[in-house]
């Protein structure tokens, strides 16, 4: 079978795109509460002056057929007509065999004649070439507005100096921070937040205005407990099975990432190879990884090879590579990244690790990529903050789990999500703190935080919660202002 007729394809697409008929979206995908980004897309694709083409790329079950379907009704509430949107998934086999031209010729052969059109291409990196025809298909409708959703981040590079390439804005839609995971499970105990209170400003908070803070701050401790076992994604936040909808997770993320989207788009033949790559980061993660202890540990395959599969997980959006920072020329592992999975879920998940029975290291490790997670989407718009790590050369090196460079300055950020630790003046983060605007350390209970005694002008203490609740707030706040 080497094509499907018109009058299917033209009956599939009636299917799916229900607004034709009925004026509105399915009520199942009317959901009340809006990822963050949202904002941002919305108030992009409603520009007249904003980009052709919107490229919203995140893991599978993150959310991504929803946020279409959510913008999709902002239109027709904002009385665009129903017949100018349409929405292709393509992920449904007829779409194996019938193209985005084929299906735009039907659409406006059929639906609506002219070329202002919105039009949502869903999970289109299943399309072969997807990047290239997605650009030379925004070149042929000039006046439509394209939004297409992706595992994988769209590779721009290749198309610098187009106009569609001045004609685009990439966005990532990751797995849900603290704030937007109680927002979904409707939390009624929160705190509200006047403004956009960061986590750095509080070491210019006095005693009582923080003790205020933290105590309003208690009620989410309880969520994120929950956060920490189910992760951000939302077919997790309200399981009626949770261990079902773990192996669903486990089988619709990383299956299809591994077998399926990967192999198609980088022709993988032995996804066997990839997968053990794959479980390797998962087993040392967020640890700074050596592609060559791995390629050993693998025996059969090559370092090269290992550092391109990497670069496959890191677009397909199931890890995060941060890579070091130099601090005043000190000597550092200039080569090793340190690695993250995109959410801890996913790694508990394919070890088999239940983390609240865990020990008290997989627990701080569990911490530290949720925190990594939310530092790196609160600046993912942000080009000129770069986030890294610092560990000074050795075997006994010195570390800094998570270095937020910005115009300003920089902000040091420790994971000590532990019942007792102990901070010494030739810790990294404190040896160094001089070299820093302000220096986090990320705890484990409720009361703990404020600031270090012993470097009061440097030196703060925040509890995981306050901490995650804090940064996802201010993003909040930030894409809804510049989406108004």
């Amino acid at each position: 079978m080497d094509s499907i007729s018109p009058e299917s394809v033209m009956s599939i697409l009636s299917g799916f795109n229900l607004w034709w008929r009925l004026g509105d979206i399915h009520k199942d995908y009317s959901k009340p509460m809006k990822r963050n980004i949202y904002y941002k897309a919305i108030r992009i694709l409603t520009n007249s002056g904003g980009s052709r083409i919107i490229s919203i790329s995140g893991p599978n079950r993150v959310g991504k057929t929803v946020l279409l379907h959510q913008m999709i009704h902002a239109l027709i509430e904002s009385g665009v007509s129903p017949q100018r949107i349409l929405y292709i998934p393509f992920k449904h086999p007829s779409f194996y065999f019938s193209s985005l031209k084929e299906a735009l010729t039907l659409f406006r052969e059929n639906v609506y004649a002219d070329s202002d059109i919105f039009c949502f291409l869903d999970d289109i990196q299943v399309m072969d070439n997807w990047e290239a025809t997605l650009f030379s298909t925004s070149a042929e409708y000039p006046n439509a507005r394209f939004v297409a959703t992706s595992t994988f981040d769209l590779s721009t590079g290749e198309y610098d100096g187009g106009s569609e390439h001045r004609a685009l804005t990439v966005l990532q839609l990751p797995t849900l921070s603290l704030y937007e995971y109680c927002q979904l499970v409707n939390a009624e105990d929160l705190p509200r937040i006047k403004g956009s209170l960061l986590p750095c400003d509080l070491i210019r908070m006095s005693r009582q205005d923080s003790d205020e803070l933290f105590r309003s701050l208690l009620p989410v401790r309880a969520h994120f407990l929950r956060y920490l076992y189910t992760g951000g994604f939302p077919r997790l936040a309200n399981p009626s099975d949770a261990i079902l909808a773990r192996q669903l997770l486990q089988e619709g993320v990383v299956g299809n990432a591994l077998r399926l989207d990967i192999p198609v788009n980088y022709n993988v033949r032995n996804t066997n190879d990839l997968a053990k790559v794959f479980y390797s980061i998962c087993i040392q993660s967020p640890e700074i990884i050596s592609y060559d202890a791995i390629a050993k540990k693998l025996n059969c395959i090559s370092r090269p090879t290992i550092e391109k599969y990497v670069q496959y997980l890191e677009r397909a959006n199931l890890i995060y590579i941060s890579n070091p920072v130099d601090l005043a020329n000190r000597h550092f592992l200039k080569t090793r990244p340190k690695v993250y999975i995109a959410d801890p879920v996913i790694r508990n998940t394919t070890l088999m690790k239940n983390v609240m029975l865990a020990d008290p290291d997989l627990m701080n490790s569990t911490v530290e990529m949720i925190v990594y997670k939310h530092i790196r989407t609160y600046y993912a718009l942000n080009p000129n903050v770069k986030i890294g790590y610092f560990r000074s050369s050795g075997s006994k090196g010195k570390q800094v789990d998570i270095i937020v460079s910005t115009p300003k300055g920089k902000t040091f950020i420790d994971v000590k999500y532990r019942d007792t630790y102990r901070l010494k003046p030739d810790d990294a983060i404190w040896a160094l703190s001089g070299e820093a605007q302000v220096c986090l350390v990320i705890t484990k209970k409720s009361d703990d935080y404020g600031l270090l005694n012993a470097r009061p002008d440097k030196l703060y203490r925040i509890p995981a919660h306050a901490f995650l609740y804090l940064l996802g707030n201010a993003e909040k706040d930030n894409y809804h202002q510049k989406g108004k």
